[in-house]
């Protein structure tokens, strides 16, 4: 097997038996959403995809850190754990979100944001049928630095054209949600 698809596994088996919060669906399907969406972008190294099938393990999981390094195996272990790290929130020090958001966005690196965007936008549009096009909204807007931050990358432009089509989708989202310099008006997890 592969990095990914060691990764995958793990992420199947640290996520069995949960599901996602509509009560329905296998929670695996979060992570194998984020990876289509970052694959839709043209995304294709392994160690982001990877750290996609991974990005929640620590944080909703009893899958260790050890566990982690050892799928991701020697090469890639170190690199993979530590954006899985950089993408768990530790709620003691973090306690609101919103703070840990713009510091993610302010130290973390491409791979741990691009993951970062395609996890948000997948989560906003899991909150429309959930708790409607305004909750949806704000937790959208509430992750207004790492878009920001994603403005920079060599993604950019499928970024914004996935936030568009999704603003569309939600009705008025709040401008503070831009890409910097890479988004037009009008523009989708």
């Amino acid at each position: 097997m592969d990095l990914e698809e060691r990764m995958k596994a793990l992420a199947e088996r640290g996520h069995a038996g949960q599901l996602r919060k509509d009560g329905r669906t296998p929670y695996v399907e979060h992570p194998r959403a984020v990876v289509a969406l970052l694959r839709s972008w043209g995304v294709e190294d392994a160690e982001t995809l990877s750290i996609a099938w991974g990005h929640d393990l620590l944080e909703d999981t009893g899958v260790s850190e050890a566990e982690i390094r050892r799928a991701a195996g020697p090469r890639h272990g170190a690199e993979v754990l530590a954006c899985i790290r950089t993408l768990t929130r530790d709620k003691a020090a973090w306690p609101v979100k919103r703070d840990w958001l713009r510091a993610l966005a302010e130290t973390a690196d491409e791979r741990a944001l691009l993951v970062k965007c395609a996890d948000r936008i997948c989560n906003t549009r899991d909150f429309v049928p959930l708790s409607g096009a305004a909750r949806a909204r704000s937790y959208l807007a509430d992750a207004s630095a790492i878009f920001a931050a994603a403005s920079r990358t060599d993604f950019a432009a499928p970024i914004a054209a996935t936030l568009a089509r999704l603003r569309a989708d939600l009705g008025d989202v709040p401008p503070s949600c831009k890409l910097e310099n890479n988004e037009t008006q009008g523009e989708r997890k």
